[in-house]
């Protein structure tokens, strides 16, 4: 613990952080010297990237790329399925869920992996955007089955939800008090699953480009509930105009809740160098200001908050 608090507050070299990969590399066989291995070049490539300016960063991260570590942290299901996702190959995002959520079918992977990827993986599973997903899952079951207790068959509209597993977590779906839920989805796989694993009828999904449809008159009625997980995915523009078009599917006392991956999360920089992947990271007054466009006069009230660990940012616009 020690160590790790000094990596923590002392941003290490550039020396000494390779002098790490190549002890990480050597402790891939063993699963606890994985764990501690890996957690402890996740905490020093953080401080490395908190303590460097842009062009040193750049520089670092060219550098590390290169480490044969890089290679084989991909053994890892949920690393690969990253570097798929920044290749845009076979849109793996809802995989990269279930890895993180350890749900059923993100288990069956990792079951089928090489011992030096599960050993990976029990670290990387662990780390606090992971954490964070998993922790969002529970608060958005709980934030749907809350709507129905203030208003029995409530009305809820998730935007490009994934595999939307949190409605499998809600208790209020299945019991019938949720009279409609119905999920725009922007990838064929995910309204598949989303038919196949939800007791239908109360989860209805949509396909197709999700921004285009909020704005269809043929989507019928407003919601008590409107929510959206992935605005990491979307550029400031596109994201303002989502949070527009969906606040005007509320009704009155509706609730729009948004998250946003956090740039200040310790894990930041390990998931950008080793996955590759670039999100547009807001925190929570970047969010905040995604809702400027709204009418004040139609906003009950705006909160901004973040996950435990600070992963993730959330916004939560009540319309008047």
């Amino acid at each position: 613990m020690r160590n790790r608090v000094q990596f923590l507050l002392e941003a290490p070299s550039g020396e000494a952080l390779f002098r790490l990969a190549d002890r990480c590399l050597r402790s891939l066989e063993d699963p606890v010297s994985a764990y501690r291995e890996v957690s402890r070049f996740v905490a020093a490539l953080g401080a490395a990237a908190d303590a460097a300016d842009p062009q040193e960063w750049a520089l670092l991260r060219k550098g590390i790329a290169l480490h044969p570590l890089m290679r084989e942290l991909g053994r890892d299901p949920l690393i690969h399925h990253m570097r798929r996702a920044g290749r845009r190959t076979a849109a793996p995002e809802m995989t990269i869920g279930d890895l993180m959520l350890r749900h059923p079918e993100g288990d069956r992977l990792v079951q089928a992996t090489e011992p030096v990827g599960r050993n990976i993986h029990a670290a990387t599973s662990s780390l606090a955007l992971c954490d964070a997903v998993r922790d969002r899952r529970r608060l958005l079951a709980r934030y749907m089955d809350a709507a129905s207790e203030r208003r029995f068959g409530a009305e809820v509209l998730a935007i490009d939800p994934g595999y939307m597993r949190e409605a499998q977590s809600s208790i209020a779906g299945p019991a019938g008090a949720i009279g409609r839920w119905v999920a725009l989805v922007g990838e064929t796989k995910a309204a598949a699953e989303i038919a196949r694993s939800m007791p239908l009828p109360w989860v209805v999904p949509i396909r197709g480009n999700v921004l285009a449809t909020l704005l269809r008159p043929d989507l019928v009625g407003q919601f008590d509930v409107v929510y959206c997980k992935t605005l990491e995915t979307m550029a400031d523009a596109a994201a303002e105009a989502l949070v527009v078009a969906a606040f005007a599917r509320l009704k009155p006392g509706g609730r729009l809740l948004l998250s946003c991956r956090a740039p200040g999360a310790p894990d930041s920089a390990f998931w950008t160098v080793v996955a590759g992947l670039e999100p547009y990271f807001r925190d929570e007054a970047m969010l905040s200001r995604l809702a400027g466009a709204l009418d004040p006069r139609e906003v009950a009230s705006r909160t901004a908050f973040s996950s435990v660990n600070e992963a993730i940012a959330y916004l939560e616009v009540v319309k008047a």
